[in-house]
């Protein structure tokens, strides 16, 4: 009895505390859970609840489809399309709420709730979401509405509508390391009598002269090419009567091979060659991994990151779906509650509530009243506030105040 009281009391579609009942059987929080879940009935899609009692995720806002208008823009589409040709389109999006074994099966089986698309692939790790479809049978807004819809929206921002930069290893680190590893590999191969402690014979004495002048050889592309960063910065520092991390750095390099070449030379050892490349090798390939983690890490998204795609304008009294790229001074828009601010802006309804804690940090909200000047990056909490634009968003305070973080971390990166 205890079990069916509590099946009662969770919604059947989230697994949230239900608020909602239909009937005796089944249970919702909201009406948007109840409509997923008869959509998805009505699809034969029952496997999704199969896979897991409640994978769905909660979906409290009613879905407006004027606000994906702006996906019939062909600007707009070339941007998030990834390949098209003449019947068939692919396109990926960033989609939060994957979260189980059942939102990859039902993002998966996409094709049996619109036949206009013929695959959909997801990244679990990445939370991406690749769909391939039939473009004479269906679109992109259309794509992201069923998304929407089934509580899957994907993640659309501005960035998304900019050409990246592709950031890449240097092509000189490359061939550095290549270098390192090509001598440090033979410098160990003609190290090898040194390695095998073999009696000393004539023949293996001239051997061990001829190896030792091709250790040298070998060495010096090391030090005066692979290792010349090193170096340089060491040299720079000293001449600021400074010092950094290469210093100790480039006095090891020098010891090493300064050492190795006096022995060989002198005929009292084969020195220390092998260690010397092998040390420029693995620092090399530090520095690699160093310049691919910072790369994966993004730490030089901009504010382009955190903005959406597109507002609701109004033009002459209708509301319109509109990139936020074409907003100009004067432009009217709406905001719902939630919804970032994209540009400084005039409020022309009678009161706002705003949370500025993405800019300043403080969890307070601030209520502003109308005519006030409302700064970018804000978030609507409360219901439907219109603004009057002020600024361009590539001109707004947000703007402003990231850009010159950006160029504070480059100078604070350079020194």
């Amino acid at each position: 009895m205890e079990d069916v009281i509590a099946k009662h009391t969770i919604c059947s579609h989230c697994g949230e505390p239900a608020e909602f009942n239909t009937n005796s059987e089944l249970s919702f929080c909201c009406q948007g859970c109840e409509t997923v879940y008869h959509f998805l009935a009505d699809n034969n899609l029952h496997t999704y609840y199969d896979l897991d009692s409640t994978p769905g995720t909660t979906i409290k806002q009613s879905i407006e489809r004027k606000r994906f208008d702006y996906l019939i823009d062909k600007d707009v589409q070339e941007k998030l399309i990834d390949f098209k040709n003449a019947e068939v389109a692919s396109a990926s999006f960033n989609i939060p709420n994957i979260h189980c074994t059942s939102c990859v099966w039902l993002l998966e089986n996409l094709q049996n709730l619109n036949d206009g698309i013929l695959q959909g692939t997801v990244n679990f790790l990445k939370r991406r979401l690749t769909i391939v479809f039939d473009t004479k049978k269906t679109d992109l807004r259309s794509i992201v509405e069923l998304l929407t819809t089934i509580g899957y929206e994907p993640n659309l921002k501005l960035d998304q509508l900019e050409e990246k930069e592709q950031v890449s290893i240097p092509r000189d680190l490359w061939l550095k390391l290549g270098v390192a590893g090509f001598c440090f590999g033979n410098i160990m191969l003609f190290s090898f009598p040194e390695y095998l402690n073999m009696s000393v014979s004539d023949s293996v004495d001239t051997f061990k002269v001829l190896f030792g002048i091709l250790n040298i050889l070998l060495a010096i592309p090391v030090l005066v090419y692979s290792s010349i960063d090193y170096l340089k910065s060491a040299w720079a520092a000293i001449n600021q009567k400074g010092i950094n991390l290469d210093v100790p750095i480039s006095i090891g390099i020098i010891a090493l091979f300064g050492r190795s070449l006096y022995e060989i030379l002198s005929g009292t050892g084969a020195g220390y060659f092998d260690s010397f490349s092998g040390f420029i090798f693995f620092l090399l390939i530090g520095k690699m991994v160093q310049k691919k983690t910072f790369q994966g890490l993004s730490f030089d998204r901009d504010y382009k990151s955190y903005l959406p795609i597109s507002v609701l304008k109004l033009i002459n009294g209708v509301e319109r779906s509109v990139s936020v790229k074409t907003l100009t001074i004067g432009d009217e828009i709406i905001l719902r509650n939630n919804e970032l601010i994209p540009c400084d802006s005039i409020l022309q309804s009678d009161s706002a509530i705003i949370d500025y804690s993405f800019i300043t940090g403080e969890s307070t909200p601030v209520t502003k009243i109308y005519g006030e000047l409302i700064f970018a990056g804000g978030k609507i909490l409360g219901s439907q506030t219109r603004m009057l634009v002020s600024k361009k968003v590539q001109h707004s305070y947000l703007t402003q105040l990231w850009e010159n973080d950006a160029i504070n971390l480059t100078n604070d990166k350079t020194h």
